[in-house]
Order: C-alpha cells, then structure tokens, then sequence
C-alpha cells in the first residue's frame, strides 16, 4: 500500500480482513429499480440536510464540567480552554468519503480498519482476547489536499466501525497550546485538549510549527508532553492525526525520533491532476445546483488549464485554487443574474467565467535587519 504503514497485521490477519470485506460486498443485482430509487433519495436527503457538513460543537459535551483539568484547584474559577473547534460526529461519512477524489491509500486503510474491527468483534463474542490498534497518523501534503477535509469526518468512519465510541474531530493547531499566559500552561492544554478529544479524534494542523531551535519557544513543550500522555491507558480511545506540508513534517519527524513510535501510520496527501480537479470542480457545483452551458464548461475548462499548466509546485493551492476560481465565477454570474433578466438562475454562462491573467511571479526580497526591502 503506497504511503501507508499499518502495523500488527500478520498475513493470517490480512488474509482472514480480505475474505470478510469480499463476503460483504454488495452488488447492484441485490436491489430492484425501486430500492435504487430510494437510496438515490436517501443519500440525496443526506446532501441537503443538516448533517452534511460538521457542526461546531461544545467542550462541555465532552467532558465533565467539573474535571479538576479545567478549574483551578485554589480558586475554583474556570481555567482557559486552550482554543480550538469540534466536528460532531455525522451520519453519512462513508458517502463522503467515497465521493472525494483521490486519496486511494486512505480509503484503503478506513476499508481495513472496518473489516478488523468485525474481527475484532468476533473474536469479542467467542470471549477471546481481541486487538488494539495504534490509530495515530501524520498526515502530510500540499495545500489543498484534502488532509482537512478528511480529518472532518474521520472519527465518524471509525466510530461506525466501531473502533472509538464518540466519533466527534477535535480541531487544532500551535495557539491551540500555546496560548497560555505562563510557563507550563502548554502541558495544561495538552490534558485539556486530549480530555475533550477522548473517543475521537484529535487533529493538529501544522504540527511543524510545535518545533523550533529556540529554547525559550512554548511549542517546544507539546509534543513531548503530547507523547506521553499517549502512553497512557486513559487514552486508548483515541486518535491523534498530526498533519502539515511535506517538508517541514519530515524535518519535525527527524526532530523528534518518538513520534515514530506513536504514529506509525503515514498518509502523503498527492497533488491532484488536472482531471481529479475538473472532477473536484464539477461536483462543487453540482452540491449548489449549479450547471455549466456547454460553452461555459468550455471556457472554464480552458482557464483552469491554463491555471494548471502555470502552477508553481511550491505555492500551488490545488483544490483551494479551484475554489477561489470557483468563487470569482459565482460572484460574476451572480451580478450578472440580478443585472438581467436572467430566468435559470442556476445556468453558468461564458460570460460568466473570468478572463485568464497569468500569475505573477513571487518577487525576491533581501531582508536587512527587521525590515525587508523589495
């Protein structure tokens, strides 16, 4: 498997996963046209309700209010919660997951995942011993990869495998920790942090940034509080995902050798070809019932080529650039709807997608003390 290091899977194990994953197949002959009808619905239903995108959720639903981790013990008042977002778990993961593009490994691994933890169930119901497994993962890639939208729903996949019982995403990053107003806060907000993501998943975005050769950096204290902690039995029901791009994650990997250990599986978030963004853009418009004259399709297609084709590798933002493309268009096509007489207010014309200008090249700079001159 490219990329993916998955450990305690003998070959008897990946034998026995594979059987149970090929018996639970399901082909289209198991249902009539009625009941594709209906699952069409359904998933159609889950598109446009509520819990189609994660909802920020609350701390308090997480943890016991009154847990000594989050009040001083002198004063009794409440302690800063270290800042960060919760992604509740939803209902319609699997849909999700297999409507992104690319990201062959991960799939994989989620699919693997389901089908060890039937096996674990089995081996639950015959009262043998089961496994556990090391869930922790680094997740590296360019911008716009995907790493963030997958981490949104990746406690709800393990949740339906039964494999963490909360499902909710913890989101974070370096002032999630590093906030505090004095020395030793950072391990506070390690505990609070963990606590809250207990049973589901903890996600730190650029994790890179938590290194540095300053010894005085409060950054310096996360991880190797966050390293034990992760040895302890109390947080067995967890996985932490620490994410960012390529080559500051490995210069963190090589930082510090204990996170081998702990994170022993690796995910590398490709840069998507140009066809996986064309499918990428045609599907962001379908989710806002948008549709392309066949001209517009033409013209947008151009654009995006030639947006392609002009990429810098290092600053190219890959999805993120096709929905700030994205964004121009509905804004064009929008004033151009209420300055009309428009009637499909839906229909994207050749009018409405932007003229190409070639990008400008990022300008060097010589910095000379503080300041910086162009």
């Amino acid at each position: 498997m490219n990329g993916t290091t998955i450990k305690n899977f003998d070959n008897l194990v990946d034998d026995f996963v594979d059987n149970i994953l090929n018996n639970n197949e399901v082909s289209s002959e198991d249902y009539d046209d009625q009941e594709e009808e209906d699952v069409a619905r359904l998933l159609e239903s889950f598109r446009t309700s509520k819990i189609y995108e994660p909802q920020i959720g609350d701390w308090r639903t997480y943890v016991k209010e009154d847990d000594a981790d989050f009040y001083d013990q002198n004063t009794e008042k409440p302690l800063p919660i270290a800042p960060h977002t919760i992604l509740e778990c939803i209902y319609n993961a699997n849909t999700l997951l297999n409507n992104m593009v690319g990201i062959s490994d991960m799939k994989e691994y989620i699919n693997r995942m389901i089908g060890f933890a039937k096996y674990n169930s089995m081996l639950r119901e015959m009262h043998i011993h089961t496994h556990e497994l090391n869930l922790h993962s680094v997740f590296t890639g360019n911008p716009g990869t995907g790493k963030t939208t997958l981490a949104s729903i990746l406690g709800s996949l393990l949740k339906d495998a039964g494999i963490i019982s909360k499902g909710h995403v913890v989101m974070c990053n370096r002032a999630s920790f590093c906030s505090g107003r004095c020395w030793g806060d950072e391990e506070k907000a390690v505990i609070q942090l963990m606590k809250i993501a207990k049973g589901g998943v903890l996600f730190i975005d650029e994790a890179y940034s938590l290194i540095s050769s300053d010894q005085r950096d409060p950054g310096r204290q996360v991880l190797p509080n966050l390293l034990t902690y992760l040895g302890d039995e109390d947080y067995r029901d967890l996985c932490v995902v620490l994410a960012g791009y390529p080559k500051e994650m490995q210069t963190l990997l090589d930082t510090n050798p204990g996170i081998d250990s702990r994170f022993p599986n690796r995910f590398e978030f490709k840069d998507y070809s140009f066809d996986e963004l064309m499918k990428i853009s045609l599907s962001r418009l379908e989710k806002h019932s948008y549709k392309f004259t066949p001209t517009a399709r033409h013209a947008f297609e151009a654009h995006l080529k030639k947006l392609y084709e002009a990429r810098d590798v290092k600053t190219w933002g890959n999805a993120r650039t096709v929905a700030n493309l994205l964004d121009k268009i509905y804004v064009q096509h929008g004033l151009r709807v209420v300055n009309s007489k428009e009637t499909n207010i839906l229909k994207i014309k050749v009018r409405d997608i932007p003229e190409y200008q070639q990008p400008e090249k990022a300008r060097t700079s010589k910095k000379i003390g503080f300041g910086v001159v162009r």
